[in-house]
């Protein structure tokens, strides 16, 4: 196990992409635009290395679901798909290789998935300025959890 700090000079993202923007709404709700009383999130992630350039590939997809005071569905709904690649300088100092097998410690997996959530949480809220989600801040979240929800995309 390492016991590396984290240099926030060693990280970069080098690219962001968004694959899918979208915030949809019904017919019926566009009718009778109603006041959101909450809006379900659900976030996955999908991440993949490249351990030899000492890169890494995270996937963050969020969905948004617009419901009424008694969490029934009101026809208004988000879904983002953000690519980032990062890049860390000293990438081997955080690999572990067990049973022939390398993964990366779960500081360096948790920072990156918290640099990753929070611009995110960024770039969603401008996405949703002028649709009926505006206003919309994603929570701040426990980075652990989020690397625990595996998405296939």
């Amino acid at each position: 196990m390492t016991n590396n700090k984290i240099d926030p000079k060693a990280i970069t993202i080098e690219h962001i992409r968004i694959i899918h923007s979208d915030v949809t709404s019904t017919e019926q709700y566009r009718d009778n635009p109603q006041k959101l009383s909450k809006i379900e999130i659900q976030n996955k992630q999908n991440s993949a290395f490249n351990f030899q350039e000492k890169r890494m590939r995270i996937r963050l997809n969020t969905l948004l679901q617009g419901v009424d005071q008694n969490l029934e569905k009101l026809g208004v709904s988000g879904e983002f798909l953000i690519e980032f690649h990062t890049y860390v300088d000293n990438f081997d100092d955080f690999v572990i290789e067990e049973s022939e097998e390398k993964k990366i410690s779960g500081t360096l997996m948790s920072t990156l998935i918290s640099i990753v959530y929070s611009t995110a949480r960024g770039i969603i809220f401008e996405k949703l300025q002028g649709t009926y989600l505006s206003g919309c801040i994603l929570p701040v979240i426990n980075p652990d959890d989020l690397i625990e929800k595996q998405s296939s995309k």
